[in-house]
């Protein structure tokens, strides 16, 4: 602002060091001009501008005439001249736009400003002093040092705005002094606004450095759900060992008490085999009792008695002794039995346990993988929604006489946006970054699509910085449910060319414009505000660009130079703005389909193995 301050105090003063020179009709015819030019009207301009010359030689009408006759145009109509050498002439004409009245009829000058008092018509004099009703006073002994004085407050009241640079080479000592008050006034302003900006600053980075501490706590709960994972795969996999390890002690056990089956039943067959043993023994003896009865029958009674009791204590002997060896064999069995019983109901158990997790976790899965599939089929159908509200390739081509767009979603579908129109004699484009990205910002570039398309094809809005005030009127509404501090909206640079004047307006929310014009980039920056809701709104400035159809236009969204990658010290970097209008003037004579693949060569560079940051997007046009 002091910088601005000391130009507009530099030309102020540069003009009174003109003002020594004579003020001749040419000057005079050129100050008519320009000051009409550079003065903001009302609206009910008719379609031909009508000057009134009232003076008794035709030198200044012949100037301006020739002006004319050169194509010149005033607020972009034609203008027609009338000249009159007797006031009664000129009072019995009608309503006219500009008069102008030559010192030689000084007298009647107050006759002709009561008889045209009215909006709209701005009188010229060659007075001394201006009168409350006249509004631009040539002044002709040149005293004071000016080239013209303007009555600012008559102006006023008949519908006319003058610019600062006029107010300095025509105003009054007390209307200077209230703008250099105001000018301070402003300053001021600013440096408090720039304090509120400040704190507002230090506070989102507190509540992003707040942020990247939960990130940095979820992160640390991920690793430690990863370790417990990690711990459970270990578990299932030590049990699976055991349970090996359990099948093979069963094998081994089973194999035991085969073997032990065996040797019962290799017990079995000697117990056979010595019981036939035994009876065929006890024919033998019964032979020989026989045979020893002849000799004594009381011997052989004896004798047989005694043989007889011989018999049963053997006999007794032996079937004891098999008796207690088939119960130790029949115990022993039944005891290794029971342990094998056992353990096979604990490894059945813990079969039907793994099977029961082995079920819950493929149910999961299969949960799981059909959520994937119906999230995914919904953001590929909502992706074809946001494509056919965009631009497509064969629009782009027709609209523009050389282009290249990069358009990378982060989630599938984007949260920025690209726009073109023609409207008459505008070419309107833009490009849109909406708050967050994937389905909420694809939602929200949806919605400021249609409101920005609303307000330049219906409502004809085609002043720049106005359609944005509008436009965030829009977006504050449609958020008006989550309070009035939602920062819901977006940043955006939008651009309406004049295909006849070959002039470009542009107005910005925090997004820059690049325009290379064969030998530098030349950045225009967009006003520091949001299109949406901002605690020190301000409206958005419209900033007017000629171009001579050579230059090359840049508009692009934070994704491209907001872009992260690790560092060899492990610290996260972004490509930065800086970067990235250096590579585009290294790139920039290139055809612009070549820069496209250079700008796309040296992001994939960057980015390396890293995620997509944002959503990007960068248009370059030729018009």
């Amino acid at each position: 602002m002091q910088r601005l301050f000391f130009t507009y105090l530099f030309i102020f003063l540069f003009s009174l060091s003109a003002l020594s020179q004579t003020y001749t009709y040419r000057d005079k015819a050129q100050a008519i001009l320009y000051i009409s030019e550079q003065t903001q009207w009302q609206d009910n301009l008719t379609p031909q501008i009508l000057i009134f010359i009232l003076s008794k030689d035709k030198t200044l009408y012949n100037y301006l005439d020739t002006i004319r006759i050169s194509g010149r145009k005033l607020k972009d109509r034609d203008f027609v001249l009338k000249y009159f050498s007797k006031p009664e002439d000129l009072l019995a004409q009608h309503v006219p736009n500009i008069i102008y009245i030559s010192k030689n009829f000084s007298d009647y000058t107050d006759t002709i400003a009561n008889k045209f008092y009215q909006k709209g018509i701005m009188i010229f004099t060659d007075e001394n002093k201006v009168s409350d009703k006249y509004i631009v006073n040539f002044l002709p002994d040149n005293k004071e040092k000016k080239l013209f004085e303007i009555n600012y407050d008559e102006a006023q009241k008949r519908g006319f705005v003058f610019p600062e640079r006029l107010l300095l080479l025509g105003g009054n000592e007390e209307l200077l002094r209230s703008m250099y008050q105001d000018t301070v006034i402003k300053l001021r302003n600013q440096i408090e606004d720039l304090k509120k900006q400040v704190y507002i600053i230090e506070e989102k980075q507190r509540i992003i450095d707040l942020k990247k501490a939960m990130l940095k706590q979820l992160e640390s709960q991920i690793a430690l759900q990863q370790s417990e994972a990690e711990k459970l795969k270990d578990y299932i996999k030590n049990l699976e060992l055991s349970l090996n390890v359990k099948k093979r002690e069963l094998e081994q056990k089973q194999n035991l008490l085969k073997e032990q089956e065996k040797k019962l039943q290799e017990k079995k067959d000697q117990y056979e085999k010595l019981r036939q043993e035994l009876n065929s023994k006890e024919k033998e003896l019964l032979v020989k009792e026989q045979k020893i009865k002849n000799i004594n029958k009381e011997l052989a009674k004896a004798i047989q008695r005694i043989q007889t009791q011989a018999d049963y204590i053997k006999l007794s002997i032996v079937i004891l002794m098999a008796l207690f060896f088939m119960i130790y064999l029949y115990l022993s069995g039944k005891k290794k039995k029971k342990e094998i019983e056992e353990k096979n109901k604990q490894i059945t158990k813990i079969n039907d346990e793994l099977k029961v997790h082995q079920q819950i976790i493929e149910e999961k899965n299969k949960q799981l993988e059909q959520h994937i599939k119906e999230i995914t089929w919904s953001l590929n159908y909502a992706q074809k929604i946001q494509e056919s509200l965009l631009p497509t390739e064969d629009q782009l081509k027709e609209f523009f006489r050389d282009y290249f767009l990069i358009f990378k979603p982060r989630n599938i579908v984007s949260g920025d946006f690209y726009y073109i129109n023609q409207v008459d004699k505008y070419k309107i484009f833009a490009v849109g970054d909406c708050t967050g990205h994937g389905v909420a910002g694809a939602f929200l570039s949806i919605m400021s699509l249609t409101a920005l398309h609303d307000i330049v094809v219906r409502k004809h809005v085609k002043e720049t910085g106005q359609v944005l005030d509008i436009l965030r009127e829009k977006i504050k509404e449609m958020f008006k449910h989550f309070g009035t501090t939602s920062y819901q909206g977006l940043d955006i640079a939008f651009c309406v060319y004049d295909t006849q004047k070959k002039v470009i307006q542009f107005s910005g929310a925090y997004n820059s414009l690049y325009l290379y014009n064969g030998k530098d980039i030349v950045e225009y920056k967009g006003t520091r505000n949001p299109v949406g809701y901002h605690p020190n709104e301000v409206h958005f400035e419209t900033k007017t660009i000629p171009v001579k159809g050579n230059e090359t236009i840049y508009l692009f969204t934070d994704g491209i130079y907001d872009q992260l990658r690790q560092e060899n010290n492990d610290k996260r970097v972004k490509f930065s703005k800086v970067k990235f209008k250096k590579l585009l003037k290294d790139i920039a004579d290139l055809p612009l389909k070549d820069q496209k693949q250079r700008i796309l060569d040296e992001y994939q560079k960057w980015a390396d193995i890293e995620e997509q940051t944002d959503d990007i997007t960068v248009l370059a046009v030729k018009l």
